[in-house]
């Protein structure tokens, strides 16, 4: 489950065109719980020598831990650059106690590392966060939304902490403004793609699942694409193709009319067995594409401008 978790929150990342990159080991490593993900923390490094030309100074320390306390200290890292690199799938060691002034909706617990996946933004935390690591951590918020069902599965450290912590901060001992960017979140998710996303500019991969699995992409909104699903050494079966105009005002997704035209029958809320490349019609005006899936091997999804 932390595996495919993460992988969904990657997916989310790599919608908004924010560069993702993995940390060797990245999908064993773990504190060694059993993770029971229900929403994920911000942080700050506090790490002064962060910057565009050093914009990763605390891999190291975020991956194998400190003198006080073991590694992993985090599940992504956030580089001043903008990047996002994954350091583990699995429960690290970053949350404490819950329990803050404003830890609703997630558990109080004196074990709230397996409960949040942690976001360490790498910049000083006493001054304000570069645009570019500031878009990384909207995106990391509306992937928590988008995964665990609200924006309000995001909080920081600030709000859940019982030891007086700040992060992440704009100033010294100065917490961002957490409602604001909750807010500045969900607002990120209604403009629509300006060009088509990298990761589907050449085939992306889709990670195999035995289980039913929705899976969301991006789609422009000003012209008609065609989706193109190809099965690699085993059938995918596909189902429940929806489109998706803008979010409503709390932020769930309006849909467009049901299921789009494909160039094979499927009959609305059925499914379809995918041997080959198939491909369906997405109308232009839409921002999303969502799509259900079955598998027993990974596959691949290109957009195509019609």
């Amino acid at each position: 489950m932390s595996v495919d978790l993460t992988l969904k929150v990657v997916q989310v990342f790599r919608e908004f065109a924010v560069p993702v990159t993995f940390e060797p080991g990245w999908e064993r490593r773990g504190n060694g719980l059993t993770s029971a993900y229900k929403g994920g923390i911000l942080h700050h490094t506090g790490t002064a020598s962060a910057s565009y030309s050093n914009p990763s100074p605390t891999t190291r320390i975020l991956r194998d831990g400190r003198s006080d306390l073991p590694g992993p200290l985090c599940n992504f890292q956030g580089c001043f650059d903008g990047r996002v690199h994954v350091i583990a799938a699995h429960p690290a060691n970053h949350a404490g106690a819950s329990g803050g002034y404003n830890t609703a909706p997630l558990p109080v617990t004196r074990l709230f590392n397996p409960q949040v996946m942690g976001f360490e933004a790498d910049y000083p935390g006493a001054t304000p966060m570069s645009p570019e690591l500031r878009k990384a951590a909207l995106v990391y918020a509306v992937a928590m939304w988008r995964v665990f069902g609200s924006i309000q599965t995001l909080r920081a450290h600030a709000e859940t902490s019982v030891e007086g912590k700040w992060d992440p901060g704009y100033a010294s001992g100065r917490t961002v403004d957490m409602n604001a960017f909750r807010s500045e979140a969900v607002q990120l998710t209604a403009a629509l793609p300006r060009k088509l996303l990298s990761y589907l500019e050449d085939p992306m991969r889709v990670p195999a699942s035995m289980d039913t699995t929705a899976y969301t992409l991006a789609v422009p909104g000003s012209r008609a694409h065609k989706l193109v699903i190809a099965a690699h050494d085993k059938p995918v079966w596909i189902g429940s193709i929806f489109n998706w105009a803008a979010p409503n005002a709390d932020g769930t997704p309006r849909g467009t009319g049901g299921n789009p035209k494909g160039t094979a029958a499927f009959p609305p809320g059925g499914k379809i067995d995918v041997n080959c490349p198939r491909s369906f019609d997405i109308p232009a005006g839409t921002l999303r594409c969502a799509f259900e899936y079955s598998c027993a091997s990974d596959f691949s999804v290109t957009l195509d401008p019609q």
